[in-house]
């Protein structure tokens, strides 16, 4: 059964809300060549994983307007469509999902206005509603203008850069991924009128699922086919992203030597053999292990919000995430 339908959530009416946004800006052309990106990217589909959190957040209250929560939801997954425009575009990546990236179906200035425009609506619409009813503006505007940016920064800086920290190879996980799950749970939470305290442990479990979520990514990067992840195998590797199975190959002293060795212009040959290299090891085991002791840490939050109904819900996203293989 599919993620959406284990939570009761109808798809679609998300990626009508996504396209109701687009089309019910005034100021923005139809036929323009940014309405089309964003409608072929809305149409091409996807998980839905952040508006979906959004949903289940507003579930542990009891005065969530529906309308409210359904646009929320759509405004966090253009935010993160947006990321994946602009991540594709710094990343030189061709393919995700399996299909052209966008910037390779129009061209790099089109992406980068189209992801820029995304941004900007969201901004807009969030602009429009009172303070004091909006609850969740502070914390979208913050993410949209700091947190995924310095995220997205951090990774780009430090690419190669083999003397990195684990705690900045942390910072930049959360900035970059578990951030925005984080807020999505703490905004649906918020939309529902949740105590702070629900608020609070809502936001925590979001951040340790955003935070498994990226490394068990990590590791499927090593382990995956190209088909089976919608890019190719080993992309990270080969663009020096230093991921946290990169970070324990360093330490060890068999396989830090080969990777050390890598640079912007290895060749297809050297990535391969270090990512067997890698493979050979237990490295991914213990990748894999991190990863597994932030899902328990998300689930011990679940056994703390056990007396509202929709902790099932958390369940099942933990389940989702613990077995995910794309």
């Amino acid at each position: 059964m599919k993620l959406a339908d284990q939570l009761h959530i109808n798809l679609d009416t998300i990626d009508k809300e996504m396209l109701r946004i687009v089309r019910t800006d005034m100021s923005l052309p139809m036929l323009s060549a940014i309405a089309g990106n964003i409608g072929r990217m809305i149409l091409a589909g996807g998980k839905r994983l952040r508006p979906m959190m959004v949903m289940v957040g507003s579930r542990f209250g009891r005065m969530a307007d529906p309308k409210k929560v359904l646009q929320m939801a759509a405004v966090t997954e253009f935010i993160h469509v947006a990321s994946l425009i602009h991540d594709d575009v710094i990343d030189q990546a061709d393919i995700r999902r399996g299909k052209p990236t966008l910037h390779v179906l129009t061209d790099v200035p089109t992406a980068i206005h189209t992801a820029n425009y995304m941004m900007a609506r969201v901004a807009e619409l969030l602009s429009k509603v009172e303070d004091d009813k909006n609850p969740y503006r502070e914390e979208i505007t913050g993410l949209l203008t700091s947190r995924l940016c310095l995220g997205e920064y951090q990774q780009m800086a430090n690419r190669f850069n083999f003397s990195l920290s684990m705690d900045t190879y942390l910072s930049k996980t959360r900035n970059k991924t578990a951030i925005l799950m984080s807020t999505c749970l703490e905004v649906g939470a918020r939309l529902g009128r949740a105590t702070p305290e629900v608020t609070a442990k809502l936001a925590q479990f979001g951040d340790h699922l955003g935070m498994a979520f990226q490394i068990r990514d990590d590791v499927l990067d090593f382990t995956e086919t190209s088909e089976a992840l919608g890019k190719p195998a080993g992309s990270d590797l080969a663009n020096g992203n230093i991921t946290l199975p990169v970070m324990y190959a360093l330490q060890d002293e068999r396989l830090s030597g080969s990777v050390r060795q890598l640079h912007e212009h290895s060749t297809e040959e050297e990535i391969h053999r270090v990512v067997q290299m890698i493979r050979d090891s237990d490295i991914l085991d213990r990748a894999d292990q991190m990863a597994e002791e932030y899902l328990q840490k998300a689930a011990n939050i679940v056994g703390e919000l056990a007396e509202y109904p929709a902790h099932k819900d958390l369940e099942v996203l933990i389940t989702y995430f613990g077995k995910r293989k794309t």
